[in-house]
């Protein structure tokens, strides 16, 4: 973490997070190709079960991502104690809010989809799909969290084995639970708790037979409150980033849904391509942010200055390449998924407008986890914030208003562009301020800058 050349040492790390999280989003795409066969109805249900699944999230990062910060930094000082508590803090507390998180929305299920949009045809598809993602939270959150602790620890290829395994059983499982057993969309949900429940048992035996450097015990009572507190504020901006983009991906089916069901099935199987460009950007970051974080508590600012500009680098060249082929290819794309001639239209400009900003919020996404691997809490929520919070949401209500279902398109390219600049200019103005921390601990023969 500390020698090794930095572009290798990176790639070593990001790369094996990007294939993970990759195979994360194909979790989705997988499930929208066997759902799309049973028609345009399951494929709207599962649209609309969609900002749940992202909410899911919530939880995991939370925890998980706020760990993982204080894992790395704690590394890079040598303290092992403090790696070890912050990891079984996070991971047991996260469990139990899992639990009762889940169980309140196995209630609340049929009023909430309601509320998202989903009429008499869909409501019933979209209640037996969410159900059994309900029933699969907690080994969700599980995962999560155990996946950012020992990305935090440098292995990230155990991360890649969990995600690829789950994976490979969901394939599967998809087809025979949907179609051999007649179960609908339904079974594309059971196929997705069992294979769950795979994840869960791979990190269970790397933890219980202790092969990291990060051993998990029952936290300690009198330390929790303030252990929690400092999992909290670092964790809460990417959970807030992700709990916005459930509220804006909610807000964008409710709009969908005026104009039927090919809007809503067009739109979300748009999104799904974004997210399959966007989390391969957050696992490079993740992947690269067990670098950074170690080098921060070692106040190695040369390194850690380093190491950003190649995530930067790397993202913008990713983002690019992905977002020209996607937007090359719309109609090819959609028709994989799509058979009628609305539904492919639609989707075709969604897909062009989802993607056209795409490499500017790469940086955004470096910017944030950067701020996070930092430890800063306050540039963390508003870089957070920006994309969903201040732009999407807003520019939704207006542009649909004025414009209908092309303003609606559009609201989401203006508020990625807007989000994703502002975090360049943000991610400029740190850059500079390390660089100049970095030449006054040369000066002075330092080895740290607090």
């Amino acid at each position: 973490m500390a020698h090794d050349r930095l572009l290798p040492l990176i790639l070593r790390l990001a790369l094996p997070s990007v294939v993970g999280v990759t195979v994360s989003a194909a979790y989705q795409l997988l499930n929208a190709y066997f759902v799309g066969r049973l028609g345009t109805a399951a494929l709207a249900a599962m649209a609309l079960s969609f900002p749940f699944a992202m909410g899911i999230t919530a939880i995991g990062q939370i925890f998980g991502a706020g760990a993982a910060s204080l894992i790395a930094r704690s590394l890079g000082r040598a303290d092992d104690h403090s790696a070890n508590d912050y990891a079984s803090h996070a991971l047991w507390s996260a469990m139990v809010i899992a639990g009762i998180t889940a169980i309140a929305g196995w209630q609340l299920a049929p009023t909430l989809l309601t509320w998202l949009g989903a009429g008499p045809s869909i409501l019933p598809l979209a209640v037996a799909y969410l159900h059994w993602l309900l029933l699969g939270y907690v080994a969700v959150v599980f995962n999560m969290v155990c996946g950012f602790i020992v990305r935090a620890d440098g292995n990230t290829v155990l991360s890649m084995t969990t995600q690829v395994s789950s994976f490979a059983m969901n394939a599967a499982l998809d087809p025979v639970m949907i179609f051999w057993f007649a179960l609908g969309i339904e079974g594309a949900g059971i196929a997705t708790f069992l294979a769950q429940l795979c994840g869960l048992t791979l990190y269970w035996r790397h933890f219980a037979g202790r092969h990291g450097a990060i051993v998990l015990s029952w936290p300690s009572v009198g330390r929790c409150g303030c252990r929690l507190a400092s999992i909290a504020r670092i964790g809460i901006p990417p959970a807030l980033n992700t709990l916005l983009a459930v509220a804006a991906m909610s807000m964008l089916n409710g709009f969908a849904a005026r104009y039927g069901e090919a809007s809503v099935a067009a739109i979300g199987l748009a999104s799904r391509l974004a997210m399959l460009a966007a989390l391969p950007l957050y696992g490079l970051c993740s992947g690269a942010q067990a670098v950074v974080g170690f080098n921060v508590g070692a106040g190695n600012w040369t390194r850690v200055a380093q190491a950003v500009r190649a995530m930067v680098a790397v993202a913008l060249t990713f983002a690019g390449v992905y977002a020209g082929w996607v937007v090359w290819q719309a109609r090819t794309i959609i028709g994989w998924f799509a058979h009628e001639s609305a539904m492919i239209e639609i989707g075709s400009r969604a897909i062009l407008l989802f993607h056209c900003a795409l490499p500017v919020l790469g940086v955004q996404q470096v910017c944030l986890l950067f701020m996070q691997a930092k430890g800063n809490a306050i540039w963390a929520t508003l870089v957070a914030v920006l994309r969903h919070g201040l732009f999407l949401m807003p520019l939704m209500a207006l542009l649909q208003h004025a414009y209908g279902q092309d303003g609606l398109l559009f609201s989401v390219a203006a508020a990625d562009m807007a989000a994703g600049l502002i975090a360049m200019v943000i991610l400029y103005s740190e850059m500079r301020q390390i660089d100049k921390a970095s030449r006054l601990c040369q000066v002075n023969g330092m080895g740290a800058v607090e």
